[in-house]
């Protein structure tokens, strides 16, 4: 996921912190640093994004995905340095809530989830390319995790929901 044009937006520790320019927390997830990167990336969004519509609607993926992406970008600042550019933290994001809430039903009302193994074996495959010296391992496993905790906040709404409980917004 790294880039050698650091002026044109990627997430760059150094002109994060040292010239304030955060918009870069947004931005990084829409550059990649190659043709194969860009087509990976969008193979893969295309795929997840398939699989989840039954459960999070257009809308609900692109919060997902941005949530995702500027939590594994914070996670980036946090724990790595350099620069980093590419949309898999946030679809690594979608990823994670897709099997969170299918594992979920899957569990409650025993309807076998088709995507589980498709979206599984994506995650798979990426987590093993997060060992490339050019791939930010940081980014993957954040937005991994950012999909999670959104997926349970999705089941925790939805369960408090269908018990009549009522949410104060």
């Amino acid at each position: 996921m790294c880039c050698t044009y650091p002026s044109l937006g990627a997430l760059n520790s150094y002109a994060i912190y040292e010239d304030q320019q955060w918009w870069r927390l947004f931005t990084y997830a829409f550059l990649h640093g190659s043709f194969h990167h860009l087509f990976g990336n969008i193979l893969s969004l295309l795929i997840v994004s398939f699989f989840m519509m039954p459960e999070v609607k257009p809308m609900g993926q692109a919060a997902v995905f941005l949530a995702s992406s500027l939590f594994s970008g914070l996670a980036f600042l946090a724990f790595s340095q350099g620069i980093v550019v590419g949309a898999s933290g946030g679809i690594f994001g979608m990823a994670g809530t897709y099997i969170t809430l299918s594992l979920y039903t899957w569990i409650k009302t025993g309807q076998r989830q088709e995507g589980l193994v498709v979206i599984g074996a994506i995650c798979i495959i990426n987590l093993l390319l997060s060992f490339a010296r050019t791939t930010s391992m940081t980014g993957h496993i954040s937005g991994l995790a950012c999909g999670f905790m959104i997926a349970i906040g999705i089941i925790i709404y939805r369960e408090l929901n269908a018990n009549g409980n009522a949410i104060a917004v």
